[in-house]
């Protein structure tokens, strides 16, 4: 095993890496090479500044020059916010969620009904990186929210960096074995 080689893995909210997806996709990981990660944020203790923190500082001066990172959904936003401080060779931004700053307007009650005051005031915080040039592949079920779909595609236009942009046939949010296969594409792939 190269062991310049790493990716870090960052589920879902409220979710593991030891569920049988991110299981999948660290052993596709080590199939190709690759030292694997897991990143398991706090859920039920932080808010988004302190994921992204947490990320930064287990990632922060990390030798490994060829290492990716795989976020899905709030994952996917640590990634992206995380990936400004610490140097990756490529991200892969799975489903990723629209809860950045300028997504607060749009959002529905329902979701501070889940989330609270506190986390709205904290996602205000965090715009999204449009200026990145971190090189980026953008994938979202088919099948996802509508609203997730339309904001990642505009994410995807206006941004900076190397990127890449897949809509994934008949998959929701979640990632079953076709989305799986798409990631393990990305991994082989570069973005230049």
């Amino acid at each position: 095993m190269d062991k310049t080689k790493r990716i870090y893995i960052i589920p879902g909210y409220g979710e593991t890496t030891r569920r049988k997806p991110y299981m999948k996709l660290a052993q596709i990981a080590s199939d190709l090479g690759y030292e694997v990660t897991k990143i398991n944020p706090d859920w039920a203790g932080g808010l988004m500044t302190d994921w992204v923190k947490s990320f930064v500082e287990k990632t922060h001066g990390s030798k490994y020059e060829n290492s990716l990172v795989i976020g899905f959904s709030f994952g996917a936003v640590i990634a992206i916010l995380g990936a400004q401080q610490t140097r990756f060779r490529k991200i892969i931004l799975c489903s990723l969620s629209p809860y950045f700053s300028e997504d607060i307007k749009d959002l529905p009650p329902e979701v501070w009904d889940t989330f609270g005051n506190k986390h709205k005031v904290d996602f205000k915080k965090h715009p999204f990186p449009i200026e990145s040039v971190v090189p980026a592949s953008f994938l979202i079920g088919e099948k996802d929210w509508p609203m997730a779909i339309d904001k990642i595609k505009k994410r995807y236009s206006g941004y900076k960096g190397a990127r890449k942009f897949f809509l994934v046939p008949k998959a929701d949010h979640s990632l079953p074995d076709n989305y799986l296969a798409l990631i393990e594409k990305e991994i082989k792939s570069p973005l230049k």
